[in-house]
């Protein structure tokens, strides 16, 4: 649990940076395109791969500190042992089978991408797609790992009233 919290930590750690990255390179465009009036070449490609690379890989994190969009209007008055029991029907309802079809079609997909030399069509620079196609895989697995540390958490907090000890969200009150 501890080397999968670690993980998704410095995964979001290091895919933050991109979000800096992102912003200078689009403030280059922005500039060469109406400075100079010759914009980047490959730039909607570029950006997309960025922000992919950002928005995907960062899912761990957001799962490993609770920083996703919550509305807690029924269970927000529940004692935390029966968040931890409905935190736990939706991980096995909804999480896990959503999860592992995006790993199975996703390392399908990414194979298939990497065997036939997959390019993108958007724009005349026409990148491979095996790289966008691979980190998604990356991202999911990432996320299904993270989930499985949520889910024991969870479980220890419905049994035991507690958390587990170790990791970096060894405080955190189910919710």
């Amino acid at each position: 649990m501890r080397a999968i919290d670690w993980w998704s930590e410095h995964l979001g750690r290091w895919v933050s940076w991109l979000a800096l990255v992102l912003t200078f390179f689009m403030g280059y465009n922005v500039i060469m395109r109406y400075a100079v009036a010759e914009p980047v070449a490959g730039e909607f490609d570029v950006s997309m791969y960025i922000y992919s690379f950002h928005f995907l890989l960062g899912g761990a994190w957001v799962l490993l500190h609770r920083s996703n969009v919550r509305v807690d209007i029924i269970c927000g008055r529940w004692s935390p042992r029966a968040r931890a029991i409905q935190e736990l029907i939706f991980y096995v309802v909804f999480f896990f089978w959503f999860i592992s079809i995006m790993v199975y079609f996703g390392t399908h997909t990414a194979i298939g991408s990497c065997t036939t030399g997959e390019r993108s069509h958007q724009t005349p620079w026409q990148p491979f797609l095996c790289p966008l196609k691979i980190m998604m895989v990356v991202a999911f697995v990432s996320l299904w790992l993270q989930g499985i540390v949520k889910f024991i958490r969870h479980i220890g907090y419905a049994i035991k009233g507690e958390i587990p000890p170790g990791g970096i969200a060894e405080e955190e009150i189910p919710s």
